[in-house]
């Protein structure tokens, strides 16, 4: 009976949390499946000074801050910005307003977003420069580094989708840069890029669902729990048999 109730009791605990694992990288916007999203218009019109700190709030009202390391960014609008512009490409369409990480004189990044909590977050990245380049991110769960990740463009430096996501809404804050920049444009600065249309996947519309891997050990266990007792009900009837998932 003590091994029926001690799995019984692993069971109750997975059920009822789920494991933990560890943040996976996203760079495909469809496989974050966001609910809601930050558009950074919100912050003011083309060339509107950013930060260096700044606030701004969600679709669904979730707040969000951000932080450039380097100084004061750049509200553009693709294509269709007089002040300050960025082109158009993969990820930035024609009237997008990016957030662009320099103050006119150089880079401002690296870029870091905080947030209430969330399953996962991603955007669009583009790096001021002609030439292949390498997105990275570091996620954060509360003040601890969960994992790094980067992603690489095309040879000719479009824009890329970077984010992360997890089986629980504990991501607190995620550092978007570049690693490298440029391998066309020797003047490439790894401080100076764009970011589009900040997309979440947050906790207050569909509730979490567990990963694969989760799934499969509550249904192990749970086949273990059946396991035990048919067991022991074979035990007094031999003739049955038992069923395999």
């Amino acid at each position: 009976m003590k091994s029926v109730s001690k799995l019984w009791g692993l069971t109750s605990l997975l059920l009822a949390g789920g494991l933990h694992a560890a943040p996976v990288v996203v760079s495909d916007p469809s496989l974050l499946n966001a609910n809601d999203s930050v558009a950074w218009s919100q912050l003011g019109p083309d060339g509107t000074a950013v930060g260096p700190a700044f606030n701004a709030v969600s679709a669904q009202g979730n707040s969000v801050t951000g932080n450039l390391a380097g100084g004061a960014g750049c509200l553009a609008v693709v294509t269709n910005g007089v002040n300050c512009s960025w082109n158009a490409g993969t990820g930035f369409n024609a009237g997008d307003s990016v957030l662009w990480a320099n103050d006119g004189n150089g880079g401002t990044g690296a870029l870091t977003l905080n947030f209430a909590g969330v399953f996962g977050a991603g955007l669009y990245l583009q790096a001021d420069a002609f030439g292949s380049f390498m997105a990275q991110v570091q996620v954060f769960v509360g003040n601890v580094l969960a994992n790094t990740f980067s992603v690489a463009s095309d040879a000719a430096g479009s824009g890329v989708f970077i984010g992360a996501l997890d089986n629980q809404a504990d991501i607190t804050s995620m550092q978007f840069s570049l690693s490298s920049c440029g391998t066309a444009d020797p003047a490439c600065d790894i401080n100076d890029f764009a970011v589009n249309t900040l997309q979440l996947k947050v906790a207050n519309s569909t509730a979490a669902v567990p990963e694969p891997a989760t799934g499969a050990l509550v249904v192990l266990s749970l086949g273990g729990l059946y396991a035990v007792r048919r067991r022991r009900r074979a035990s007094t009837i031999p003739s049955q048999q038992g069923v395999s998932a």
